[in-house]
């Protein structure tokens, strides 16, 4: 998964602190990584890329490759508005996607911060 890959190098930025209240930030870092990778699943049913039968699968694979590049268990703080980001993300157009890219919302990128 080329596209989240290269997204996931923005969203993260380093810092240290804690999450005062609500979600933790590793929760909110899974949280943005299943936006996305629901967001890039539909435009690539819409772009006739994959099939909506292939859905799941294509979240799952998405959350995978993710997982090889940002360790969310690692995230410490948020750095921005995890619902703006992921408010941004559902409202992409998907004409900005493209099999190899899906760029992230200005609000997303350095949102997460970890240790």
């Amino acid at each position: 998964m080329k596209i989240l890959v290269a997204a996931c190098l923005t969203l993260l930025s380093s810092g240290c602190g804690s999450s005062d209240s609500g979600p933790s930030a590793s929760e909110d870092c899974y949280s943005l990584i299943s936006a996305y990778c629901a967001r890039a699943q539909t435009c690539s049913v819409a772009a006739g890329e994959t099939t909506a039968a292939f859905g799941a699968q294509y979240v799952a694979n998405c959350k995978g490759a993710a997982s090889t590049t940002l360790d969310c268990s690692r995230a410490v703080r948020m750095l921005g508005d995890p619902d703006a980001c992921k408010a941004e993300i559902n409202a992409m157009p998907c004409s900005f996607y493209t099999p190899s890219d899906f760029p992230l919302p200005a609000s997303c990128k350095a949102i997460v911060g970890y240790k």
